[in-house]
């Protein structure tokens, strides 16, 4: 049974999806325009939950009808986007960038990519504006809710339809306590997952069960303040607030809001019923599909951050190709009777046989490597790198949902020998392999994305703190003659006051401490192998090239370089040692003769480690 058609509804897709593909191109002003999946997802909820009671109250509700209708509204312009993705990621992509792209379409065709990205959220992975596929980690969400919701429709509906309803205000209101939680002790899988982002669809859901009076004076009202809140998480959000948490109600509440109340004679509903908007609305779906591949391509394609002005054209071909797909895609696979799809019968074997094809080729893509043999000037090492007996993860390198109490004890220094102990990030992490193998008596309290600061907080690393506070509570009575802190001091714009006074503690609890600032290392764009790779550089030797990122590092060494005078503790500057004006070495020495100095943008190999460690030995003996 179909719905009356709301054109305001589309409109608020566009209100939805405009804020995504500007987030996601850079444009700071949009800062919270992640927040657009979060109105699509109550979009979704209501609709959704609209035809479902629909149907089941008419009696004529059809499992097999209701994924029909899903899988010709979501496959094929999907099916399309990953299509084109696969030749550009074979021509574009290193080994390991495939191998994971991979992964990505295999988890995609099983509506699990959701799944898959949590999974690889750890630190090390690629930054997400590398990956063309991310954005499918929110159609794998709406995916499994549709798998869940509509049996619970059913059985529930035997109740009566209050039950129904008090069942799903029940489940929304524990969904969005778990999210709460979960946004301050498992981040990643608080964005990624179902039962934390569930609310947000249910919200939808309890809309649909609420008929609202139109055309009564407070309909403007209520529904402009819906779209007040939508419009004010646009641009006062950002990528620091915990999301989805409380903090997701504002544009939730927003979106119910205009669902309900922004009907027709409402100023809300004329304005979001403009030709224009409507037709962005009619495209959403498609621009929301191409976006990310563009922008990820770009990414990695460019050798240098993509300017705003190839981003801005990105984002405006995206919504070129979302016509093109909308009208010979999306709108010919909707209608049922008709050329491409005409039978629910072809609709599943047609796009099963797809979706089988897309997950073989993903499984070879995965388990050949990414198919090194494509390349002909970049170590067979790093095709595959393993960085973690490096790091020792697990143990002297924390992940981010360990603790401190999860450190080994051969991390932690022995109190009665003489130790040096490196404290810091997952760049001291890489270093302290290296000077294991070059100092004596070397130990490692290294944790992911946690700088080697007291007292700080971080919202995406909740456990930094603590880690912290038992590192500098530990040095009040491990006998630690030397102390290496190093870091990504680029990651962490707010540590100059914060080092300063974590400098000052050690030297207070443990005065006989040599104290030793180590600046931050070369980072390349997007990562070392691609800029090797892209460039056609043999690494066979030592070499040097120009670095896109010095300036921005020397700059940071000044700051710490000035907090270390000022502190007389040593600072020693790895730009220094490894860059010669605008030029930073490429390679570093090892047993096969040379290899990469870095294995991603700026964590060093293995070899690189023990080059830039024996820099270090050979300045403070």
């Amino acid at each position: 049974m179909n719905l009356e058609y709301r054109p305001e509804i589309d409109g608020l897709r566009a209100i939805a999806v405009l804020p995504v593909i500007l987030f996601h191109a850079g444009f700071s002003t949009f800062s919270g325009g992640f927040v657009g999946v979060d109105v699509f997802f109550v979009i979704s909820g209501y609709l959704i939950t609209s035809i479902i009671v629909k149907d089941v109250e008419a009696g004529t509700f059809s499992f097999w009808d209701f994924y029909e209708r899903r899988a010709r509204r979501i496959l094929p312009a999907l099916f399309l986007v990953m299509l084109c993705c696969i030749p550009f990621a074979w021509m574009w992509m290193l080994p390991t960038e495939l191998k994971a792209f991979s992964a990505s379409v295999v988890a995609v065709g099983l509506f699990a990519s959701n799944f898959l990205f949590w999974r690889q959220s750890g630190y090390f992975d690629a930054a997400a504006e590398m990956k063309p596929l991310l954005h499918t980690w929110s159609l794998s969400v709406e995916e499994q809710f549709y798998i869940f919701f509509p049996i619970a429709i059913l059985l529930l509906w035997r109740l009566g339809r209050r039950n129904v309803v008090g069942s799903i205000l029940l489940v929304t209101l524990l969904s969005l306590a778990l999210s709460e939680y979960a946004s301050r002790y498992y981040p990643s899988a608080n964005f990624y997952l179902l039962p934390t982002r569930a609310w947000e669809l249910l919200a939808g859901a309890l809309c649909s069960f609420i008929v609202a009076k139109p055309h009564i004076p407070r309909d403007n009202v209520l529904s402009l303040a819906g779209l007040v809140a939508i419009t004010m998480s646009i641009f006062i959000y950002d990528e620091d607030i915990p999301f989805p948490s409380l903090y997701a109600l504002l544009p939730v509440l927003g979106t119910c809001a205009v669902l309900q109340f922004a009907r027709q004679g409402t100023l809300v509903a004329s304005l979001l019923s403009l030709k224009p908007v409507v037709g962005m609305g009619l495209i959403s779906y498609s621009a929301y599909l191409w976006h990310q591949p563009l922008f990820a391509f770009a990414h990695i394609r460019s050798l240098t951050e993509p300017t705003w002005q190839l981003m801005l054209f990105l984002a405006v071909a995206s919504t070129a190709f979302a016509y093109l797909s909308w009208r010979f895609i999306e709108v010919p696979a909707r209608r049922r009777g008709e050329w491409p799809l005409p039978s629910r019968r072809t609709v599943f074997a047609t796009l099963g046989v797809v979706a089988v094809a897309f997950i073989t080729t993903g499984l070879v893509g995965h388990f050949s490597k990414g198919f090194p043999s494509r390349l002909t000037n970049i170590s067979l090492n790093l095709v595959d790198y393993d960085y973690r007996p490096y790091f020792r993860e697990g143990t002297c390198f924390l992940r981010p949902e360990q603790t401190y109490k999860e450190f080994g004890q051969n991390c932690i220094p022995i109190s009665d020998i003489n130790t040096t102990l490196i404290w810091g990030d997952s760049h001291a992490a890489a270093l302290s392999f290296g000077l294991r193998k070059t100092l004596m008596n070397v130990f490692q309290l290294t944790a992911s994305g946690c700088p080697p600061i007291k007292d700080e907080v971080y919202d995406d690393r909740p456990n930094c703190h603590n880690i912290n506070e038992f590192i500098a509570g530990m040095l009040n009575t491990a006998n630690v003659s030397r102390l290496i802190i190093h870091a990504n001091w680029e990651r962490y714009p707010d540590f100059f006051n914060g080092l300063e006074d974590t400098i000052k503690y050690i030297k207070k609890v443990s005065p006989n401490t040599e104290i030793i600032v180590i600046g931050g290392v070369p980072q390349w764009m997007p990562d070392l192998p691609t800029f090797v790779w892209m460039r056609d550089i043999t690494p066979d030797r030592s070499l040097k090239a120009f670095n896109p990122t010095l300036e921005q590092i020397r700059r940071i060494d000044l700051k710490l370089r000035s907090i270390a005078d000022q502190q007389e503790v040593l600072f020693f500057s790895m730009t220094d040692h490894l860059c010669d004006g605008t030029l930073c070495q490429v390679t570093a020495p090892s047993a096969e003769g040379w290899d990469l100095i870095s294995f991603d943008y700026g964590h060093s190999t293995g070899a690189g480690s023990l080059y830039m460690a024996k820099l270090l030995a050979d300045e403070i003996h």
